[in-house]
């Protein structure tokens, strides 16, 4: 029958369904003397009244009982309950690894630590002499603290029982069974369970079955005929050792396989658990020097962004300044600082007694200063001839009886000295002493005055009628 929450079988007390399958179903149960939570297993109602499936879940009580082991889910007890026998045995906190694979794949590490603790509660089962023949992810818990317990032996066997398995009756998951175990060999031993492991390991690396389908008789006949690929094939991320190891692992032969488990436990623990990274050829060490050479070049040929050259200071020879006509307008720069004054003899060649009066001045096109001209400005000058000075008037002489004449433009002539003579020194003028913050603002005051235009002298008005 079949029991719900808060139902009491001896004395535990129900508190829910773990699981259920088609030989019983698996409870979650508390001890009402001690208070511990454990699993226990019923038959299956349809199961019941058959005594050779009571027979075999006695069995499987006894078998299981006499295995202490730590990745053996431990028998707590057993009794009946009525016509039904009733096995309680500790429960595990976690998982089955069939629903862990239902998410992918393993790492590698995962996958062996998953492996070695498997072979190690076969280990111990072999040594008594018990025969798995049922090793498949749904029987293989795994706790929140990663240790594997191996469970659900009701198809084990002693081995050398013969009456246990019938010559010609497959009994196991196709999935996982050994050809001879698909055979239904009499002789089938623990190398059985082995072969199981190699299928549990590809599964764990690869996330697929190496032979898979929808038909058990398909998948029997591939477990006897075919040779799956290699797990490097669907996983390149495994080292290539593991295809020798699990090819070793799944040979139709039982005398090729491992012949224990600690040897097969003893292969799997030399195995890298990572590949080794590819070894690079002599040509690839080569190209990288290439390219660390030319980078190098390339960083002392090319100058920084920072970096600029010091431009070269060209001096240019401005030629001489040509005579301007009169009534022309000449531009000279400026300089920042006069040029001291050189002894000199100056001579003035009297003008003329009287001089023809001069046509009358037409004003030249005039060139507008540019703006905003860089600073030292230049100074616009206007060569004329002056067209009549008025001389002074007599002391006493009245003003008609001035004379008014026109004398011709002084000529100005620079007399060079003679290279014999000699020219006393004329010390130039003291300059008042100017601050130095004030002549920077003076010399600016002065430009305007520069590009003043200067009106013409107007001599005709000047005489008196």
């Amino acid at each position: 029958m079949k029991y719900q929450s808060g139902d009491t079988v001896g004395p535990y007390r129900v508190t829910g369904v773990i699981g259920e399958g088609a030989t019983g179903v698996v409870y979650q149960v508390v001890n009402s003397v001690t208070g511990r939570l454990e699993a226990m297993k019923i038959l299956a109602d349809t199961l019941t009244h058959d005594l050779d499936q009571a027979q075999r879940f006695l069995r499987e009580i006894q078998l299981q009982a006499k295995l202490d082991h730590p990745n053996i889910a431990q028998v707590r007890t057993a009794f009946c309950e009525g016509a039904t026998i009733v096995l309680v045995m500790e429960l595990v906190a976690g998982e089955s690894l069939g629903s862990i694979l239902q998410r992918g794949s393993l790492t590698v590490d995962g996958a062996i630590r998953v492996a070695e603790q498997v072979l190690n509660a076969l280990i111990m089962a072999h040594h008594h002499g018990v025969v798995h023949r049922d090793v498949k992810p749904a029987n293989i818990l795994v706790d929140r603290q990663g240790v594997v317990k191996l469970t659900d032996f009701g198809l084990a066997k002693q081995y050398g029982d013969p009456g246990q398995t019938a010559q010609g009756l497959a009994v196991g998951t196709v999935f996982y069974m050994a050809p001879e175990q698909v055979r239904g060999l009499a002789a089938t031993d623990w190398r059985a369970d082995l072969y199981a492991v190699g299928v549990l390991l590809y599964e764990m690396l690869t996330g697929r079955k190496p032979f898979d389908g929808t038909e058990q008789y398909a998948i029997m006949r591939q477990q006897i005929e075919l040779v799956p690929a290699p797990v490097s094939h669907w996983a390149p991320h495994v080292p290539k050792e593991y295809d020798a190891l699990i090819a070793r692992a799944l040979q139709k032969d039982p005398a090729k396989r491992f012949q224990s488990a600690s040897g097969f436990l003893a292969a799997l623990q030399e195995l890298p658990l990572s590949a080794p990274k590819p070894r690079r050829e002599r040509w690839q060490y080569a190209t990288y020097a290439a390219g660390l050479a030319s980078l190098l070049l390339a960083a002392f040929a090319v100058p920084p962004v920072w970096w600029e050259p010091e431009l070269e200071t060209i001096s240019i020879s401005m030629p001489a300044t040509p005579e301007v006509p009169a009534g022309a307008w000449q531009v000279q720069p400026t300089l920042s600082q006069p040029p001291a004054p050189s002894p000199v003899r100056a001579s003035v060649v009297p003008a003329a007694a009287a001089a023809p009066a001069p046509p009358p001045r037409q004003e030249p096109a005039q060139t507008p200063p540019r703006k905003h001209a860089p600073f030292p400005a230049t100074r616009v000058q206007r060569a004329e001839t002056v067209a009549s000075i008025d001389p002074p008037a007599t002391k006493g002489a009245p003003a008609e009886a001035q004379p008014h004449t026109l004398p011709s433009s002084p000529k100005i002539v620079i007399a060079e000295p003679a290279p014999d003579e000699q020219v006393p020194a004329v010390a130039a003028p003291a300059l008042p002493a100017e601050k130095p913050a004030n002549w920077m603002r003076r010399g600016l005051g002065r430009v305007p005055k520069l590009f003043r235009r200067k009106e013409p002298q107007n001599t005709q008005s000047s005489q008196k009628p």
